[in-house]
């Protein structure tokens, strides 16, 4: 994301903290609107990982273009193939207008 400033690093960086923090079972998805912008779904406190996943992705589509949103954490774990999917994607978008939205984006606190 090309982090330049220290407050960006720093929200990025309590942003990553907070997403591991989620109680077990969670999920996180990420996938890009129809005008390009970075959006996401959340589930947590679920039975099943899968469950949380399913539900994150569900959350996601809602919010996002549908086939644009993955799984890219679960339990806390970096799913490594489906984050490099979907920045690919990202990656054709300004970095700088990137960068605003993830930090913009309201992440859950356990």
């Amino acid at each position: 994301m090309d982090l330049t400033s220290e407050e960006d690093l720093a929200a990025v960086l309590t942003a990553e903290r907070d997403l591991k923090a989620l109680p077990y079972q969670s999920a996180v998805a990420i996938g890009m609107t129809e005008n390009g912008t970075f959006n996401r779904g959340f589930a947590w406190g679920r039975r099943l990982s899968n469950h949380a996943s399913e539900i994150a992705l569900e959350i996601c589509r809602k919010r996002a273009v549908p086939e644009s949103c993955r799984v890219v954490m679960v339990n806390g774990d970096l799913q490594e193939d489906a984050f490099i999917e979907v920045m690919k994607r990202l990656s054709e978008r300004n970095h700088a207008a990137l960068r605003k939205d993830f930090i913009r984006q309201r992440f859950p606190r356990n």
